[in-house]
């Protein structure tokens, strides 16, 4: 008996990529197994995975589909896929700008808030080997920086983040084709934050605010899915979605490695600050897209020829 196929597939789709991430979280806890460790990294990545098991699952074994072409796996390079690249490195020096305007913060290419902020992570030998390599180079030092963000971003991070862009703006951009853009990009960002909610309660993101941090963590989603169900729109590739997710889990340390004070509610891309400058790219997005741009995308619907790729 085919009961799946009564199910709605984006509740089915929801139910198995929650559950499968969820209880990778779970296994860590019953386990006892140290957030920080090799062992738990692994076990991280296997959580982003519960997207693409769910869109796998739904496409493929349940509804007999093809699942590149529901998934919208294309390979076919084109300049929006460099604004994916780079967007994220943007959006991180907005934050520190933004961050560096809010009252006791400030700015210092030497790191030292970075170094005082995370001193119990960084053993002290290691971070005077950091100090060393910096010297009287530090901008040199910040563009390697830059260098190896987008380096990551592109690989071996991309490759991390396919598991979640396959879900988020794959098998729902899909799904969601005959709605606003707006209203997709709202439903999928709830669905997304929420679906972070376990590891944000955990510490990860928001540790000194873990469950203050979980409304933070949905809310930042929804102002996110804005720009990645655009780009992935205007790429036509869940490839230059997973490409930009790997840059922001790249950068999203740069927002932070220049500034002294404030605290994971204000500061960073996942604090005030970051919300900001995502506000800010939003609305240069909208006015492009509005005024400029001749394939209009916010206030129209998602179609099927918008969404369709070719591998």
């Amino acid at each position: 008996m085919n009961y799946q196929k009564k199910i709605p597939r984006t509740l089915l789709y929801s139910l198995i990529a929650f559950s499968f991430s969820w209880i990778i979280l779970l296994l860590i806890l019953i386990l006892e197994i140290p957030f920080d460790s090799p062992l738990a990294g692994i076990l991280l990545i296997v959580y982003m995975f519960g997207p693409f098991i769910a869109s796998w699952f739904v496409t493929s074994v349940v509804h007999k589909e093809s699942l590149t072409a529901n998934l919208g796996i294309s390979f076919k390079i084109n300049r929006w896929f460099f604004v994916s690249w780079f967007i994220m490195i943007l959006a991180a020096l907005l934050t520190i700008a933004v961050s560096v305007a809010l009252p006791s913060v400030s700015f210092s290419i030497g790191m030292e808030g970075f170094f005082a902020k995370y001193a119990d992570l960084i053993q002290g030998d290691k971070a005077l080997q950091m100090k060393e390599q910096m010297g009287n180079n530090k901008l040199l030092f910040s563009l390697l920086g830059l260098v190896q963000i987008l380096f990551a971003g592109a690989t071996i991070n991309a490759i991390a983040a396919f598991g979640e862009e396959a879900g988020w703006r794959g098998f729902l951009m899909h799904e969601y084709r005959d709605k606003k853009f707006l209203d997709a990009t709202l439903r999928i960002g709830l669905l997304w934050g929420a679906w972070h909610a376990p590891i944000i309660a955990m510490g990860h993101n928001y540790p000194e605010h873990p469950i203050i941090g979980i409304f933070m963590m949905i809310v930042w989603c929804v102002l996110l899915s804005f720009i990645f169900c655009y780009l992935r729109i205007k790429s036509k590739s869940v490839i230059a979605s997973a490409v930009l997710h790997g840059t922001l889990n790249a950068s999203a340390g740069l927002a932070l490695l220049y500034i002294i004070g404030g605290n994971d509610l204000t500061v960073g891309m996942t604090g005030l600050s970051g919300f900001a400058a995502l506000l800010i790219l939003i609305g240069i997005i909208f006015v492009y897209d509005v005024f400029i741009s001749k394939e209009r995308i916010v206030l129209s619907s998602i179609s099927e020829k918008t969404v369709k790729n070719e591998i």
